[in-house]
């Protein structure tokens, strides 16, 4: 709480440009604490707040608007402290009675993925590439890969498992 009472503080009256990246964060953050606290998981909803606080933080962001978003989106766990800061915000009416943030679908969809490299069931690495990757290239890319040369040791791959965007699973 220190750490977002302190961002909100240092925000007033400050804006920044946000990076795409960043934005897309933002909308999946805004569509993950809806659906948590939809469903009752009140713990994935504060790390989904948590995860964006810290690259708040490690980006050294202060927005105001960014400031009134996370609010609105603390808000049902910090009620009173919400209040307080949304009233320093400048805001006239409370948090509570503000709309809910709405976010973009298009925004959410990244064109990268992180996909984890799998050798006989072991992870053994990680692969950033564009969402619609071949099996393949996925194939060629983590062959490159030192760990994954290594764990391989030269013998030939018996079988490949490749989950768009998910994983790849080399078995040899």
């Amino acid at each position: 709480m220190d750490r977002y009472y302190r961002f909100a503080r240092e925000s007033l009256g400050k804006k920044q440009v946000l990076k795409p990246e960043f934005e897309s964060l933002v909308h999946q953050t805004i569509k993950k604490a809806e659906e948590d606290i939809e469903s009752m998981n009140f713990n994935t909803a504060i790390s989904s707040l948590m995860i964006l606080l810290n690259e708040i933080y490690r980006q050294n962001l202060r927005d105001e608007s960014l400031a009134k978003l996370f609010t609105k989106l603390l808000q049902a766990f910090a009620p009173h402290l919400c209040e307080e800061l949304w009233e320093f915000l400048g805001e006239k009416d409370f948090v509570c009675n503000s709309e809910w943030p709405s976010y973009s679908l298009d925004k959410i969809q990244t064109e990268k993925v992180c996909i984890g490299v799998q050798v006989n069931g072991k992870t053994r690495g990680s692969l950033e590439l564009l969402k619609n990757t071949s099996e393949e290239e996925a194939i060629k890319q983590a062959l490159n890969l030192m760990v994954v040369k290594q764990a391989i040791n030269e013998k030939p791959l018996k079988k490949t498992i490749y989950k768009e965007g998910k994983i790849l699973s080399l078995i040899v």
